[in-house]
């Protein structure tokens, strides 16, 4: 479903559920909103308790491996699904994925987390290792991709075995759930004026980048997912953004004003200290994920964690130059948040 004014589609994509419920199915626990009183959903609770009750040990060995909460490298193949149009079928992606020479395949796979630099030869090995070493992930994790790529005839076999067994026994069943919930979705932010309006696409979504989706020459994809709940993931490549958002995403959206309980809850993320310390650079010059990783020593997931908490209430945003993505603290949304604060407590 597109916008042909506009440039925003809307995509609904069993491939992407699919991948998605991998990451979420092992990763739950790390990534679910901070909040005393979030629950997740009955039927995506219920469902990731039957998908992790069905799984074997060893599959359960090999999820780690690839859908990682510090590397991700299983979900970098949701770019590599929609570039190769495969992105709405399962059983055609597999194909491709098997047709795919394992050296092209990790090219996909290495965007895992804020580097420095693009690689350009993903047969030097040389080149590869540099760019691993440079990443801003756990040490154990370097190592793992290190032996990863070495192999990467073995890693591709493993990738593929692991991702067919997962379909035939057990994902295979829960598709059919996942997707009922996509045309609800649609008609959320086609309602919200998502579809229509490039602006109106940034304030349901603030956490995407400003000028990349005001940009008319960049395509703007939206996909639901089932399985993501409360949480998104945004793919940025030149002349597309994707994000991928969890079905409970859209009501999200900052409303005018502040009520107290948003207003709780964003002083309560900008009162702790490593984001204090983040706030504290930004509003200095922007940065893009290497650089605050490197200057903070802290990983790419827990950049991401940070600053996905911060954009969400338009405390940080982003915006690409040279084909990175920046990010900066928005000073007139602090402002607004203090003065908010200030009325609240003197009510």
């Amino acid at each position: 479903m597109t916008n042909q004014q506009t440039g925003i589609h809307f995509i609904s994509s069993p491939v992407f559920e699919f991948l998605a419920s991998l990451y979420i199915v092992h990763n739950n626990e790390k990534i679910k909103p901070k909040k005393s009183e979030y629950e997740l959903h009955p039927t995506l609770k219920s469902c990731l308790e039957r998908i992790g009750s069905a799984m074997n040990l060893e599959q359960k060995k090999e999820v780690d491996i690839f859908f990682h909460y510090e590397t991700f490298i299983g979900l970098s193949l949701i770019r590599f699904s929609f570039e190769t149009n495969t992105h709405q079928d399962i059983e055609q992606f597999l194909v491709r994925l098997a047709d795919t020479p394992a050296a092209d395949l990790f090219t996909y796979l290495l965007q895992t987390g804020y580097t420095s630099k693009e690689i350009e030869s993903i047969n030097d090995p040389g080149e590869v290792l540099d760019f691993i070493n440079e990443s801003t992930i756990p040490e154990s994790e370097k190592w793992k991709l290190t032996f990863l790529y070495v192999n990467r005839e073995e890693t591709k076999e493993r990738l593929i075995s692991l991702l067919k067994n997962y379909y035939v026994s057990i994902f295979k069943n829960e598709l059919d759930l996942a997707l009922e919930h996509h045309e609800e979705s649609y008609l959320i932010i086609k309602d919200a004026g998502v579809l229509s309006s490039r602006s109106k696409a940034l304030e349901i979504f603030p956490y995407l980048s400003k000028d990349t989706v005001l940009d008319p020459m960049t395509e703007v994809i939206f996909a639901p997912s089932f399985f993501y709940g409360h949480a998104s993931m945004v793919s940025n490549k030149e002349g597309s953004i994707l994000c991928l958002y969890g079905i409970n995403q859209p009501e999200n959206g900052q409303p005018e004003g502040w009520t107290e309980e948003k207003l709780l809850d964003a002083l309560k993320i900008i009162g702790d200290e490593k984001r204090l310390k983040l706030m504290k650079m930004l509003s200095k010059s922007p940065f893009y994920g290497y650089e605050l990783a490197k200057k903070l020593n802290l990983s790419n997931s827990t950049v991401s964690h940070h600053l996905s908490l911060l954009t969400s209430y338009e405390i940080v945003t982003s915006k690409r130059m040279e084909n990175k993505v920046y990010f900066e603290l928005n000073k007139e949304k602090v402002q607004e948040l203090f003065e908010a604060a200030s009325n609240l407590f003197s009510e």
